[in-house]
């Protein structure tokens, strides 16, 4: 009995270790994964069903075994002939309880013997020598026990893990690449994604796709989805609860596991030049950007309803109420020209830097590009391009004869000298002046960049092509700048807000103001709100915020800053947190600084009753739903801050003309030129019952659309 429990112990110990060592996550060979949610008190992590089954299945043949084994003690006790009925008889004595073993008990070998009752005096149990038989087998049901609480315990934690993991497909069928398809076959192994759907199913039996995802295919499912059902598959995901978000390449990211997904999502890949098919991106419920594809360690996303998401699903939006043709759709998405080129300077201490500068040229059907230059570190292609293509509605919406573009150089210009910020400059222009010009595409200032980045360019610019004011807007004065250009998107901002309270009939002086960024754009129009009689009660940038219920004076405001660079111990106004002026109580909110400040997390909290879109996308589309639920009526951003660009045109019409004009009549003709635009939004909004974003892209789109078929589009 004792070698037949030693070997019975022996073995249950070794082959319980050597199975559950899957559950360790020091020694698992299967990767932790991204997308699991972890529960930290459990030490071990999740496996495939199939080695889960064996488990357990494992577990089961264990129990079977110590019961056949308890059994035959029993035949062998009887076998021997020891009097069976004796003993029972004297241990129920000793217990004062009678046991009743059923007579067939040892041909059961499915029931289990519980002798738990009956654990009283076992010293006084003579039962084969002092009750060593009854301790036997107590010993085996408390292994029993166990092992019957080890496989409840690891079957709860499994059930919890099963519950929180979420529930990742990656869509590839827009994939023919091999190597990359193997690479996210890999990928998804990592995620431990629930499948990796391919166009044909057959690429699993191709030598190289094995070769690179090595065991990927053995954990993680193939599922066949040809491309011309892959939207068919996306909604039927979409029916079943999944979030279909679309996956395009960047150059920034930032690390996947920093975010919170849905719990069941479907990401899905472009073509790799061509990107995700308009017909595709209609499903997507918001946009991924990744570095590159089918490289695990460096497959960092950010998942957020970027600039270009956003943007696309506008467009989406105005062209479906439009009815555009789906070719005509894709076209007009896809920009004219990306140019990106490396731009080498020495820095003063003699050093060489080098920077990636970019310029995307979105369309040209109205004439010629139009956009600024931005300096910054952190140069996204992705949102360039989303402004390049806002740049070309705005212009549409102006209705000045300008297409749309964008462009930026990666560096951080407080880094840089100004011998250096020329350098860079020169150097940028020098490589791109061929495929810029008068008639062309004619840059501004943006972030990072001035009136004196646009001298620089202009100079580059005039040693190749001789002297030409007009490649450049946003000039000093004294090179052919126009007056009242730096003024003018924080007027037309003002302009923008006095007809839509008229429409409301309200006017500047009676309402209360929130002005978020107080910038150039930001402070004009703080001076302008507060010269019309307008009350300024709360004023935000990068380094405070400030209030002051009864207005605060913003002469006063502008000098302190001109003084001390900051908006802190400015006296006339409490000190508050930036954060809180966007939910500040005002009738007004005018969000002059960066994008995407208005979002699901904040939208319910805000007091005011219009938003004037002085930034550059500052809604997201989720905080505009809410919003617009809310009763609060947003000025899309393509119209408010649309002043700059039309003045830039008069700057660019004066140059060509080589005839200047007084700041009264830029500033008569601005004034003009907005409440057209203003009109022609209030009539799309009319005939196709939409609120104002949807008359302002409508406007824009059908101008674009209906210049571009009359060029010759299908040609």
């Amino acid at each position: 009995m004792e070698d037949i429990k030693a070997s019975n112990e022996v073995y249950l110990r070794d082959s319980m270790e050597g199975y559950l060592d899957a559950y360790n996550p020091k020694t698992s060979v299967t990767p932790a994964g991204i997308f699991v949610s972890r529960v930290e008190e459990i030490g071990f992590e999740s496996v495939p069903t199939s080695l889960m089954d064996q488990v357990l299945n494992f577990l089961n043949d264990v129990r079977e075994d110590l019961r056949c084994s308890m059994a035959k003690d029993i035949v062998t006790i009887k076998n021997e002939s020891l009097n069976m009925a004796e003993a029972i008889e004297e241990l129920s004595s000793a217990c004062e309880r009678k046991l009743e073993l059923p007579k067939d008990a040892h041909l059961d070998f499915q029931k289990k013997i519980t002798l738990s009752e009956h654990k009283q005096d076992l010293g006084s149990s003579s039962l084969l020598g002092k009750g060593e038989v009854y301790k036997q087998l107590l010993e085996m049901e408390k292994e029993d026990d166990l092992l019957d609480q080890l496989w409840r315990s690891r079957s709860l934690a499994m059930e919890k893990i099963r519950g929180n993991r979420q529930h990742i497909i990656l869509v590839a069928s827009f994939i023919d690449r091999i190597p990359n398809l193997a690479g996210l076959a890999r990928t998804c192994e990592v995620f431990k994604a629930l499948g990796l759907a391919v166009a044909d199913a057959k690429i699993v039996h191709d030598k190289q796709f094995q070769l690179i995802s090595v065991t990927a295919e053995k954990w993680v499912p193939i599922i066949e989805v040809p491309v011309n059902s892959v939207k068919q598959f996306l909604e039927k995901k979409k029916r079943e609860g999944y979030s279909i978000l679309g996956l395009e390449q960047t150059a920034n990211s930032v690390p996947l596991d920093q975010y919170i997904y849905p719990k069941k999502t479907v990401l899905v890949l472009g073509r790799e030049k061509e990107g995700i098919p308009v017909d595709i991106i209609h499903v997507l419920d918001a946009c991924i950007e990744i570095p590159q594809l089918g490289v695990v360690r460096s497959l960092n996303v950010h998942v957020a309803m970027n600039a270009l998401a956003a943007t696309n699903r506008n467009f989406q939006h105005a062209a479906r109420i439009l009815g555009l043709d789906s070719k005509l759709q894709k076209s007009l998405l896809i920009p004219f020209r990306e140019i990106k080129v490396e731009c080498t300077v020495p820095k003063d201490d003699g050093s060489f830097v080098s920077y990636i500068g970019f310029r995307i040229q979105h369309d040209n059907a109205r004439g010629p590009m139009k956009g600024g230059i931005r300096y910054h570190p952190e140069v996204d292609p992705d949102e360039v391009n989303a402004l390049a293509q806002l740049m070309t509605w705005k212009t549409a919406v102006a209705d000045i004869p300008y297409g749309g573009a964008k462009g930026g150089i990666g560096c951080n210009p407080r880094e840089l000298s100004a011998s250096e910020l020329q350098r860079v400059t020169r150097v940028f222009t020098q490589k791109i002046h061929d495929l810029i010009g008068t008639h062309r595409d004619v840059p501004a200032p943006d972030m990072g960049t001035n009136s004196q980045t646009m001298a620089w360019i202009l100079d580059e610019y005039s040693k190749f092509h001789s002297y030409s004011p007009a490649v450049v807007t946003g000039k000093p004065v004294e090179l052919g700048g126009s007056l009242g250009r730096e003024a003018a998107t924080g007027r037309g901002v003002v302009f923008a807000t006095e007809f839509l309270l008229a429409e409301y009939g309200m006017s500047i002086p009676n309402m209360t103001f929130s002005i978020q960024g107080f910038g150039n754009v930001g402070s004009w129009a703080a001076t302008f709100i507060h010269q019309k009689g307008g009350k300024v009660v709360a004023v935000s940038d990068i380094t405070g915020a400030v209030k002051n219920q009864n207005g605060i004076d913003i002469p006063a405001l502008l000098k302190h800053k001109e003084k001390t660079s900051s908006l802190k111990d400015f006296g006339g106004g409490d000190i508050m947190d930036p954060n809180d002026l966007l939910v500040h109580e005002c009738d007004v909110l005018i969000p002059c600084a960066l994008g995407g400040v208005l979002n699901k997390e904040n939208a319910a909290d805000v007091k005011a009753k219009f938003i004037i879109e002085a930034a550059n996308h500052p809604t997201d589309p989720e905080a505009d739903e809410i919003l617009s639920r809310k009763g609060v009526v947003i000025l899309p951003d393509i119209y408010a801050n649309s002043g700059g660009v039309t003045v830039s045109y008069f700057e660019w019409v004066q140059n060509i003309q080589g005839f200047m004009w007084e700041e009264e009549k830029v500033n008569y003709e601005l004034k003009r030129y907005m409440k057209r635009a203003f009109d022609d939004i209030k009539a799309m909004c009319h005939t196709y019952n939409c609120n104002l974003r949807m008359g302002a892209f409508t406007l824009g789109v059908n101008k674009v659309a209906r210049a571009t078929l009359l060029r010759g589009w299908e040609a």
